[in-house]
């Protein structure tokens, strides 16, 4: 059987990290979600939301799995690091998107990586290769539910 074109180099590809990855995606413009989709479903990620709010961010962490967010920081001009913190709490990577104008990332997510708008998608990948490898494995179990 021939061998495919191009697998030697796959352990250098980051897409091979992201397969089957669950991404939730903050993002307010339709444009930019659908483009950002589309990045994702190249890296053989499925994006398990678009969402644009802080509070259905927050409502969909806490009831569905999720392994990895995509962040826009400003949502219609409501910040997103409640969610950072929440994703943070549960061990769950993420990456921040910025657009022009808005540098300002809180110290405790300085590990987290930031990508300014507009990015490749090798970029994006990258990023969320990076973030996963920083992020400690902790149980995303939530305890404060009962049976």
């Amino acid at each position: 059987m021939p061998e495919m074109p191009g697998t030697d180099m796959l352990a250098d590809d980051p897409r091979t990290g992201l397969r089957d990855l669950k991404v939730l995606l903050l993002e307010d413009s339709e444009l930019i979600a659908m483009h950002m989709e589309e990045m994702l479903a190249d890296a053989g990620c499925h994006v398990v939301a678009t969402l644009d709010t802080v509070a259905g961010a927050l409502d969909f962490i806490r009831s569905n799995s999720v392994d990895a967010a995509v962040l826009d920081v400003n949502l219609r001009g409501e910040k997103v690091f409640g969610v950072a913190a929440e994703l943070k709490s549960r061990g769950i990577p993420f990456v921040f998107s910025t657009g022009a104008g808005e540098r300002f990332i809180p110290p405790q997510f300085d590990a987290a990586p930031h990508l300014s708008k507009p990015f490749e998608p090798e970029e994006l990948w990258l990023a969320l290769v990076q973030a996963r490898r920083e992020t400690p494995v902790t149980s995303t179990l939530d305890t404060s539910r009962r049976g």
